[in-house]
């Protein structure tokens, strides 16, 4: 996960609330938040800040 590669936080988004149950039930982080909504209309308050690479994955 992007936490063990040095991520300072990361946030994970999914559309599916059953995505976002397991994935807070199986990655219980304190720098990882999973927030349920559409990625293309996901708005978040603070900036992010992506180096390098950008990385998606999907929780099954």
């Amino acid at each position: 996960m992007l936490s063990h590669a040095g991520a300072i936080a990361v946030v994970g988004v999914d559309i599916c609330p059953e995505t976002i149950k397991y994935a807070k039930k199986h990655y219980k982080e304190s720098n990882v938040e999973f927030v349920c909504t559409d990625a293309e209309q996901f708005e978040w308050s603070q900036q992010f800040q992506l180096n390098n690479k950008t990385f998606i994955s999907r929780a099954f």
